[in-house]
């Protein structure tokens, strides 16, 4: 099932939820992480978990880090747009995908998109204003990825993963 690189992901992210229980007290667990219990998330909603929020630190370095890869070691096609069209005929495409002709100036705008997606959006995790707007971005990138490549398990992690950065909704304010 992991056979590509970014699948990484979802052994990092087990990793990191075996550290967090392993070094958090058990009774700051049970308060923390409600886990499978429907009553304790209709309790608190709004859990502090320390386990979403280094599962939220390890996407922003993910995506991050992959916008800093594109540049060393893609400088050239990333920052002229010919990245996409040399993508169009890797084998990671699905059959209907493959060898399609991308324009140059898509490729050029969608190249650069591509970077924005990976080094600016991951900033908005950190800001409620900007979380669902960054959600909303990255999600549909790996919608895209799942209709048009086979990279296994990548973009149902990625989904996954930003879930748990969706700003909770906001409770009623008490009457005075």
């Amino acid at each position: 099932v992991f056979s590509s690189t970014l699948d990484v992901w979802v052994n990092l992210v087990f990793v990191t939820y075996s550290l967090v229980a392993l070094v958090s007290p058990a009774d700051e667990w049970d308060k923390s992480e409600a886990g499978l219990s429907l009553a304790r998330w209709r309790d608190n909603p709004s859990l502090a978990s320390a386990f979403a929020w280094l599962v939220v630190w390890l996407q922003f370095l993910v995506y991050f880090f992959a916008g800093v890869n594109k540049l060393v070691f893609g400088w050239i096609p990333w920052t002229t747009g010919v990245a996409l069209q040399n993508l169009a005929i890797d084998s990671s495409f699905h059959d209907f995908a493959r060898g399609t002709h991308v324009p140059y100036l898509i490729s050029l705008i969608l190249c650069y998109v591509t970077l924005l997606q990976r080094l600016v959006v991951p900033f908005g995790f950190f800001f409620r204003r900007y979380r669902l707007w960054s959600v909303l971005i990255l999600g549909t990138m790996h919608v895209g990825y799942a209709i048009l490549m086979n990279v296994n398990l990548f973009p149902l992690i990625g989904i996954a993963s930003l879930l748990l950065i969706l700003p909770p909704r906001m409770s009623a304010l008490p009457r005075a």
